[in-house]
């Protein structure tokens, strides 16, 4: 009896015990569920900031998988780069016929002239085939040479793994991107503010051309359309794709705060689940990341400046002659975990004279122990060569510095000068004395003769 009376006081307590901490279980948990990054159904993913290309969520993203219709990112940037947004596209048969009859497009009709900004609207907003085609005829001349551009635009930015061989991202075993590739292409799409607007449009009315009545389009992408039960307040642009062979593709940049993000998830097997894993990977990264500037006081040292002067010196073969001032862009941010915004950062640096010609001499990079952050160009000014004779000659010209092969007779020319300036004063100073004096004297003169005058004039009576 006894036995049984200690274990139900034993049980009693246990459950009391564990009533008690069940509301800090939940918080617990309710903690690491914040914490933990969604589960996708995308086969490939990627979120980077879009002010510096930090990564804060990957999955799969180097992986090479067909893009379907986010491929008119890159067309539009090409196209914004070197069209002419006032000339007229009119459309050719290779690009009206050569797409599939069922492929998305607004029924423009061989012979059709379009604005060429209309054409770019009705690419990214409702993703006409036939538009992004004739965008690539009139940039190049041709669709084949107008991907030669697109792909080595992709190049300078540092895809390594995207080769198109169209367009408008119709289906094509060789055409091919990453989710990384994307997010870069999408970056720099972003720096381009005809680009924003475009893609911002939730409606837009293609005006009357030679052979249509105007054409009301809206916006493809849901995550920006009110009525849709995909719309996401903070979503900003995007664009859309699919294709039977690419499942869903969908690039999206929002921003949140001073917060802004480039979303790319790639081969979804539905529409639906591309939006889904888009909105959950901007929640979580707005939710979990926080911004910071950490350069905002950053200055460079003595030494570090002296160090550069000396790398520029050692290349250049002369000394310098001017006085030499380092910089980086202060404003870039980087994005932390939240929970770790206090976080000490290092900030390393390291010259190099690889980019000398751009005035670029070093790198500044923003790290922790695991992940680099940023990794900026340092620029230099006032370094004047002593063994370049033009940049001497400006200097001197623009009074930056002295003529080094002035030498004594510089100094001697100056003493001169400030020896004839007070020559100049002294004569003047003599010269005004003397005619104070003349002037004296011609008063005296007159005060006598009035004088006598007047004596003359009394003994006269």
């Amino acid at each position: 009896m006894f036995m049984k009376c200690k274990n139900w006081k034993r049980s009693l307590l246990a459950i009391f015990i564990s009533l008690t901490l069940l509301p800090f279980s939940i918080i617990y948990n309710h903690d690491d569920a914040k914490a933990a990054s969604p589960t996708l159904t995308s086969g490939s993913a990627i979120v980077i900031s879009a002010d510096s290309g930090q990564i804060l969520y990957e999955y799969n993203a180097h992986q090479r998988l067909y893009p379907a219709s986010i491929t008119k990112i890159l067309t539009a940037l090409v196209a914004l780069e070197q069209g002419d947004l006032n000339s007229t596209i009119t459309m050719s048969e290779e690009a009206v016929y050569g797409i599939d009859y069922d492929a998305t497009s607004i029924n423009l009709q061989v012979g059709e002239q379009i604005n060429f900004k209309d054409a770019l609207y009705a690419t990214m907003l409702v993703s006409a085939n036939e538009a992004a085609w004739g965008i690539a005829e009139q940039v190049s001349g041709s669709l084949q040479q107008f991907c030669d551009v697109m792909n080595a635009r992709a190049k300078e930015l540092g895809c390594e793994d995207t080769h198109f061989v169209n367009a408008n991202g119709l289906h094509s075993e060789d055409h091919y991107t990453t989710a990384y590739d994307m997010a870069l292409i999408t970056r720099e799409a972003l720096k381009n503010e005809t680009f924003r607007e475009i893609t911002g449009q939730v409606n837009y009315t293609i005006p009357a051309t030679n052979m249509s009545e105007p054409r009301d389009i809206v916006q493809g992408n849901r995550m920006k359309r009110t009525d849709s039960d995909y719309y996401y307040e903070y979503c900003l642009g995007g664009k859309t794709g699919y294709t039977d062979q690419a499942g869903a593709t969908l690039v999206t940049w929002s921003k949140k705060g001073d917060m802004e993000i480039i979303c790319v998830v790639m081969n979804s097997n539905s529409s639906a689940g591309a939006y889904e894993d888009s909105i959950a990977l901007s929640e979580y990264c707005f939710n979990n990341y926080t911004t910071i500037k950490p350069l905002l006081d950053y200055s460079f040292s003595d030494i570090q400046v002296q160090t550069a002067e000396q790398t520029l010196m050692d290349f250049y073969g002369g000394t310098n002659l001017g006085s030499m001032y380092l910089s980086v862009d202060a404003n870039q941010t980087v994005l932390l975990p939240s929970n770790h915004a206090d976080i000490a950062l290092d900030k390393n640096v390291t010259f190099s004279t690889d980019r000398v010609a751009e005035g670029i001499i070093g790198t500044l990079t923003v790290s922790d122990a695991e992940n680099t952050y940023l990794s900026l160009p340092i620029t230099f000014s006032g370094y004047i060569n002593s063994e370049d004779p033009d940049a001497v000659a400006a200097a001197i010209a623009q009074g930056i510095i002295e003529d080094p092969d002035a030498g004594e007779s510089g100094h001697s020319l100056r003493w001169l000068l400030i020896l004839f300036i007070i020559i100049i004063i002294l004569a003047a100073i003599t010269g005004g004395l003397y005619l104070r004096m003349q002037y004296v004297q011609r008063q005296r003169e007159l005060y006598r003769r009035r004088r006598d005058e007047a004596r003359r004039t009394r003994n006269h009576f």
